[in-house]
C-alpha cells in the first residue's frame, strides 16, 4: 500500500505499514476478502484525514486508531468487521474536517452511528466537572444503542492508558482518576478481567507512583522466594489430573498490585499481612458439548484438589450454578498447603476462561453452548435500565451524581428467591422494599412488611445471598401507597423513581385539594367576618413565614393533607386584620401612636418589660430550627423586621449573627416555668449491639420516663450500633435524665442531643 504521506521518514513509514498488516492478519479469522477491503477503505480514510497529525509523544496519529482496532479485536475478542472500521475512523469527526455525513455516505448508517456514538462522548478529559458528567452518562446510555460503541471506548482508553508518560503531570492525573473511578468498573462489569486489571495497575502507577513501585519491588521479591512452593503445591495436582485423563492446563495468577494496595488500604494491613498474593488456576481445556459436562468436570476437579489439600469450610465459592452479575463462572476453594499456608484454587472450564478474560464477545462467541445459564443479555439490559433510571432520576450535585454512577457501576450483586423459586438478581444492600418494586410497582406501592425466610421482617431488612422473599401488601387504599421515609432506605434506581414518582403525583392531588379548600376559606371569611383577603396578600405572607412554609404550594399542600388547622389560621388573620384596621384609624392621630404601639405589642406577645415563653404553638413567636430549643435552654428573642420574633438558644451560631446585626432589636426573654410545653428534640445514641438493644432502648423512653417518641432509626455495622430517636420532652432536665438512664442500658455507650433543621421540622399548626 502507498501512503499518501509528506513530513515523515522512512522508519515511520516502515512501522506504520507493519502496525497495518498486524491489523489485517488479526482480522482474518472472521473477515472474508470484501471485509478486508472495506477495512482497508476505512484505514485510507482515517489516513487521508488525520494526514500529519502527531500526539503529544510526537508519534503520528494514525498509529492509535491502528492499535485501538487490533485492541478491540486482539484483547476484547470482538470479531467484528464494522467495529473494527469504527475504531479506524473514531477519531476522524471529532479531530478532523470529516463529518458524521462523509462516514454515513462511505460506510452506511450503522457505522455512522457507531461513530455519532463515540463523537458525543468526545471531551470526557475536560476539566469542568458537570462536562465532565454529561459525557459519562451519554456513554453509558449508549450500551442500550450499541455496546461496540462503550467496547471501542473502553479499547481507546486502554491504548491512552498505555501511552500516558507523554502528557502533561496534571493531565495524566486527571485521567488516571477518571480511569480508576469509572473506566475500570465499566471493563469489569462488561466482564474484560484482564483489561480492568491493566487499567487499574497502569492508573495505580500515575497515582501513586511511589506505592506502586514499592508493591511492584515487594511482589517480585515474594514471588522469587515462593516460586520453589507453587511448584510443589502444583505438582501432585498435575500428577493425579495426568492420571485422570483431564486435559487441563495450569497457570499461576497473581494478584495485582492495584488490588494488593486496595486491600492493604481497605483493611489498614501491611504488604506482608496480604496472604493471598497468588493463586493456582486451573483450565480444563478438553471440548464439552454442554455446560452440564462442564459443571461436573469442575466438581471432579474440586473433588481431587480437596482430596490432596484439606479445603477452608468457609472458602468455597461456587459461580457455576449461579454466575456473577458479569458473567463470570467458576469454582473457587481455599486449601491448606502441607507448608501451613492457604493458597486459592479457581477451577474453570476453557469457555469460562475466555469469559473471565473477554466477557461479552466471549458470551457472543458461546451462546450456542449454555442456554440453560442466567442469560448474560438479559442482565445486561436489566443494568441498562438501572443505569437509565438512575440518570433520569438523579438531578443533584455533579460530583454526587459521578459518585453514584461509580458506586452503580461496581456494585455486586446478590440472587434472591420468590416463593415459587424464581431467581431475582438484586445489587448488594439491595432492601426487601427494593425487591418489591422489581416484582412489580405496584407490589412495591401495596406493600406494608416482608417474609425473609419465613421470618416476618420490616420492609427496610437488607437483603442477603439467597435468602427467600415474600412481601406482604395491603388491599387498603388508604395504606397502599409509598411514605416519604421509603427514600430513606431503598437503594435501586427502580424504587426510587417509583416512590417519587407516586409522591409527586400524591403531592399534586394533596395540593389541588388544598388550593380548593383555602378559597372556600376565603370565601366564608369574606362573607362571614367581612375580611377581603388574597394569596399575595401581607397577611398571607406573615403567616407563611410564622408556619415556616417557603411557598404558597407547600402552603396549599400541607391544607390538603390537613397538617395545618383552619380554627388557628383563622385566629392569626382576624388578629392581624384587627391591628391593620385600628392602625388605618390611628394613623393621622399622633397622640394615639404609643396606644398603637402598645396594642402592637399585646398582639405580638410582647409586653414592654419582657416576653414570656407559655406556648409552643403561639402565632406570636416561632422557635428557630437551626438550634431548636427547648424549656431550660438559654434563650434570646429578636424582633427581626418584617419577619416577627424568633426565639434561638444563646450558643447557637444564628443567635450569634443575629446578636451583631439587630442587637437594637433584641427582646428580654424567659420562660414560663409552669407552662406545659412539648419540645420536639432528638438524640443520637450508639454502642454495642446485642439481642433486644431497641426494646430496652424503647422501654426506658416510654415505659419509664413516659416520653412519646415520633421516630427512631437504628442501623447496626457488625458489632456496633448507632442510631437517631426523635421524641416530644418537656424540658432540657428531662433530656439530660434521658441520657442518664439510657447510659446505663447495657451496651449503650454514648448518647448526645443533636440539632437536624432537615429532620426536626417545628410542630407549629400541624394538628388537624
Amino acid at each position: 500500500m502507498r501512503l499518501m504521506l509528506s513530513e515523515v521518514t522512512k522508519e515511520e513509514r516502515r512501522r506504520l505499514l507493519n502496525a497495518y498488516r498486524q491489523l489485517l492478519r488479526c482480522c482474518q479469522s472472521f473477515a472474508d476478502e470484501q471485509d478486508l477491503k472495506e477495512i482497508r477503505r476505512a484505514f485510507k480514510f482515517a489516513l487521508k484525514a488525520h494526514q500529519n497529525a502527531r500526539r503529544k509523544s510526537g508519534e503520528l496519529y494514525i498509529f492509535h486508531p491502528l492499535e485501538v482496532a487490533k485492541i478491540v479485536v486482539k484483547e476484547i475478542g470482538l470479531e467484528d468487521t464494522t467495529a473494527v472500521i469504527c475504531a479506524l475512523l473514531h477519531d476522524v469527526v471529532e479531530d478532523t474536517f470529516a463529518t458524521i455525513e462523509d462516514i454515513r455516505k462511505s460506510f452506511g448508517n450503522t457505522a455512522a452511528n457507531i461513530i455519532q456514538g463515540l463523537t458525543k462522548v468526545a471531551g470526557i478529559f475536560e476539566p469542568n466537572t458537570t462536562k465532565q458528567l454529561e459525557n459519562f452518562k451519554r456513554l453509558l446510555l449508549t450500551i442500550g444503542n450499541d455496546i461496540r460503541i462503550v467496547l471501542i471506548k473502553i479499547a481507546d482508553r486502554l491504548h491512552n492508558m498505555r501511552t500516558l508518560q507523554a502528557m502533561h503531570e496534571t493531565n495524566r492525573y486527571k485521567i488516571a482518576s477518571e480511569t480508576l473511578m469509572l473506566y475500570a468498573p465499566l471493563a469489569n462489569r462488561l466482564g474484560l478481567q484482564r483489561i480492568k486489571r491493566e487499567l487499574e495497575d497502569l492508573a495505580f502507577r500515575y497515582l501513586h507512583p511511589e506505592a506502586y513501585q514499592r508493591i511492584v519491588q515487594k511482589l517480585n521479591k515474594v514471588l522469587e522466594e515462593q516460586g520453589s512452593f507453587i511448584e510443589a503445591f502444583i505438582a501432585p495436582i498435575k500428577k493425579r489430573l495426568d492420571q485422570s485423563n483431564i486435559a487441563h492446563e495450569i497457570e499461576t495468577r497473581i494478584k495485582s498490585p492495584y488490588s494488593i494496595f486496595s486491600k492493604m488500604q481497605r483493611k489498614g494491613i501491611g504488604f506482608e499481612e496480604v496472604y493471598d498474593l497468588f493463586a493456582i488456576r486451573i483450565v480444563l481445556t478438553a471440548p464439552f458439548k454442554s455446560r452440564q459436562e462442564e459443571i461436573e468436570a469442575c466438581w471432579q476437579v474440586y473433588s481431587i484438589v480437596t482430596e490432596l489439600y484439606p479445603p477452608h469450610p468457609e472458602r468455597l465459592r461456587d459461580w457455576l450454578t449461579i454466575p456473577r452479575q458479569n458473567g463470570y463462572e467458576a469454582l473457587h476453594t481455599t486449601v491448606m498447603s502441607p507448608t501451613g499456608q492457604w493458597v486459592e484454587v479457581q477451577i474453570r472450564t476453557k469457555r469460562m476462561h475466555e469469559i473471565a478474560e473477554k466477557g461479552y464477545a466471549a458470551h457472543w462467541k458461546y451462546k450456542e453452548l449454555s442456554p440453560h445459564t442466567l442469560s448474560f443479555d438479559r442482565q445486561l439490559e436489566q443494568w441498562i435500565a438501572s443505569i437509565r433510571e438512575f440518570l433520569e432520576e438523579r438531578n443533584g450535585a455533579p460530583d454526587k451524581t459521578l459518585e453514584g454512577l461509580h458506586k452503580l457501576i461496581v456494585a455486586e450483586h446478590i440472587y434472591v428467591f420468590t416463593p415459587r423459586g424464581e431467581i431475582k438478581v438484586l445489587p448488594e444492600g439491595a432492601t426487601a422494599l427494593d425487591f418489591a418494586y422489581y416484582i412489580h410497582t405496584d407490589i412495591g406501592h401495596r406493600a406494608i412488611a416482608a417474609k425473609v425466610n419465613h421470618q416476618t421482617v420490616p420492609l427496610s431488612t437488607v437483603l442477603r445471598n439467597g435468602d427467600l422473599v415474600e412481601i406482604i401488601t395491603t388491599s387498603n387504599p388508604h395504606l397502599a401507597k409509598p411514605k416519604a421515609e421509603w427514600l430513606e432506605f431503598v437503594t435501586t434506581p427502580r424504587a426510587r423513581k417509583k416512590i417519587k414518582e407516586a409522591l409527586k403525583a400524591e403531592r399534586k392531588r394533596y395540593i389541588e385539594k388544598g388550593k380548593k379548600k383555602f378559597k372556600q376559606f376565603l370565601r366564608i371569611l369574606k362573607e362571614r367576618e367581612g375580611i377581603v383577603l388574597h394569596e399575595d396578600h401581607f397577611i398571607i405572607k406573615e403567616l407563611l413565614y410564622t408556619l415556616n412554609i417557603d411557598s404558597m404550594e407547600e402552603f396549599y399542600f400541607r391544607i390538603g393533607a390537613m397538617m395545618i388547622d383552619k380554627n388557628r389560621v383563622k385566629a392569626f388573620i382576624k388578629e392581624k386584620q384587627k391591628a391593620l384596621e385600628l392602625a388605618k384609624r390611628l394613623k393621622s392621630n399622633e397622640r394615639l401612636q404609643e396606644k398603637f404601639e402598645r396594642l402592637l405589642q399585646r398582639t405580638r406577645g410582647v409586653s414592654s418589660d419582657e416576653l414570656v415563653i407559655s406556648r409552643r404553638d403561639d402565632f406570636h413567636y416561632r422557635f428557630a430550627s437551626c438550634c431548636q430549643p427547648v424549656l431550660g435552654d438559654v434563650i434570646i428573642a429578636v424582633d427581626k423586621p418584617y419577619q416577627g420574633i424568633e426565639i434561638h438558644r444563646t450558643d447557637c451560631p444564628e443567635a450569634n449573627r443575629l446578636l451583631s446585626t439587630y442587637g437594637s432589636r433584641i427582646i428580654k426573654v424567659r420562660w414560663n416555668e409552669d407552662a406545659q410545653i412539648e419540645f420536639l428534640a432528638a438524640i443520637r445514641i450508639s454502642g454495642e449491639d446485642r439481642v433486644g438493644m431497641l426494646r430496652d432502648l424503647v422501654h426506658v423512653i416510654s415505659d419509664e420516663m413516659g416520653i412519646n417518641i415520633r421516630a427512631i432509626t437504628i442501623e447496626a455495622t457488625g458489632p456496633i450500633f448507632e442510631g437517631v430517636i426523635k421524641l416530644y420532652v418537656k424540658s432540657l432536665e428531662q433530656i439530660k435524665e434521658l441520657k442518664q438512664r439510657l447510659l446505663k442500658v447495657q451496651g449503650v455507650r454514648r448518647v448526645r442531643r443533636i440539632y437536624q433543621t432537615h429532620t426536626l421540622q417545628s410542630t407549629m399548626g400541624s394538628s388537624g
